[in-house]
């Protein structure tokens, strides 16, 4: 995904205060390096049984959560970045404007994708192991869903605040982060059915 790079020149903040701006964009950026953490989380649970399970459904999901987390990454680093693009304009704009104020320059987000650990020791996948990842999958999807309606409120904030076309690209942005993740998830959700369902056929 490329990065957004933003035109000072052009840059139009109703209200005319760049921290505003800046405060919505970290708070999106918060929320997607948390998106990051939690699908690490979700990867590590599934990888635990890669080397004793060859399950069709389960490669499906492990698969899932492998793509779902190169996709958060690469929009978090463009995020990211956007967001210490707003930072050094806000800094510019107090500098220009006399102001003692300053805002430090906020983390670089680091991209590099955390390998899922194949596992060497035969773990079974039995009923008590099932329900584990059931619930685990459960729970980030959850997340997931609460997370990406926090994004899109931040983005709906931000809408009435940025007012100039750049905005648009941005938003494109955080629109494609809720197609993806959205479709990603609810194949989550198949996955979590059927543990479901194979959990009740060995209790009955």
């Amino acid at each position: 995904m490329k990065k957004l790079f933003l035109n000072i020149q052009k840059v139009h903040i109703k209200g005319k205060d760049p921290s505003v701006l800046s405060t919505l964009v970290a708070d999106i950026d918060k929320q997607m390096q948390s998106l990051v953490i939690a699908t690490d989380e979700a990867r590590a649970l599934m990888s635990k049984y890669n080397g004793n399970n060859n399950g069709a459904q389960y490669e499906k999901a492990s698969a899932t959560l492998h793509e779902l987390s190169r996709h958060i990454r690469e929009c978090t680093v463009v995020v990211n970045d956007l967001e210490m693009q707003v930072v050094a304009f806000q800094n510019k704009v107090f500098r220009f404007e006399g102001s003692n104020r300053a805002a430090p320059m906020p983390k670089k987000f680091i991209a590099t994708e955390t390998k899922a650990i194949t596992s060497h020791v035969d773990l079974q996948y039995g009923m008590d192991e099932m329900r584990a990842v059931a619930t685990g999958l459960s729970k980030y999807c959850e997340k997931t869903r609460s997370v990406i309606k926090g994004i899109l409120m931040a983005r709906s904030r931000i809408s009435t605040v940025w007012v100039d076309p750049q905005f648009k690209d941005f938003a494109a942005v955080i629109e494609n982060v809720r197609v993806v993740t959205e479709r990603h998830v609810k194949e989550l959700d198949v996955y979590v059915t059927y543990l479901n369902t194979r959990i009740k056929e060995m209790l009955s």
